[in-house]
C-alpha cells in the first residue's frame, strides 16, 4: 500500500502520467528545500535550497557526485514495459547529466516506478513491486504547472 497525506492506494493501481509531470514541479515534507521541476521539452533540475542533494535520496540517485551537487539535471520519460503480460509496469526513466551547470563524470540512468496514492502526491520506488529488496519509496507532493489540472482517480 501507498500512503500519502491525502489517502492511500495499492501499490501499481493509480500509475504516474505524463501530462502530471509536464511543468509540474515536486517537493518533499521529507526534505523541505528540495525542488525537482519536470519541464515539458523531457528534462528536469533537482535542487535543495543551495545545499547538496539529500543523500537520503542515494537509492534514487546511486552515484555520490550529483549528491554532492547543489542542482543536477538531466532528462525524463515515460514508458509502459511488460505490456498484455498481467504484469504492466510503468517507468519513470530519469537520465542525469549535468551537475551545478557543469558536464557530469558519468551519465546516470534511473528506472522508477511511479504511483499516485491521491491526485495530489505521487510516490517513487525503484523496486516495481514496491518494498521489495529494502527499497524505499519516496513521496512527493505535486504541484502542477500553471493551467494543467490534476489527474483523476481511475475508476
Amino acid at each position: 500500500m501507498l500512503t500519502g497525506p491525502e489517502g492511500t492506494r495499492a501499490f501499481r493501481e493509480w500509475p504516474l502520467e505524463a501530462a502530471t509531470l509536464r511543468g509540474a514541479t515536486l517537493t518533499s515534507t521529507e526534505y523541505p528545500n528540495l525542488r525537482w521541476e519536470f519541464a515539458a521539452d523531457g528534462t528536469h533540475t533537482l535542487t535543495n535550497g543551495g545545499e547538496p542533494i539529500p543523500a537520503g535520496l542515494k537509492d534514487l540517485i546511486e552515484p555520490p557526485a550529483f549528491l554532492a551537487g547543489k542542482k543536477v539535471t538531466g532528462t525524463w520519460s515515460l514508458k509502459d514495459t511488460l505490456q498484455g503480460t498481467g504484469n504492466d509496469v510503468r517507468e519513470l526513466i530519469l537520465g542525469f547529466s549535468a551537475i551545478d551547470g557543469r558536464p557530469a563524470p558519468t551519465h546516470w540512468q534511473a528506472y522508477v516506478y511511479p504511483h499516485h496514492s491521491s491526485a495530489r502526491y505521487v510516490h517513487f520506488c525503484r523496486s516495481q513491486n514496491g518494498f521489495e529488496g529494502g527499497n524505499r519509496v519516496h513521496v512527493f507532493k505535486v504541484t502542477p504547472a500553471e493551467g494543467q489540472p490534476l489527474p483523476s482517480p481511475p475508476k
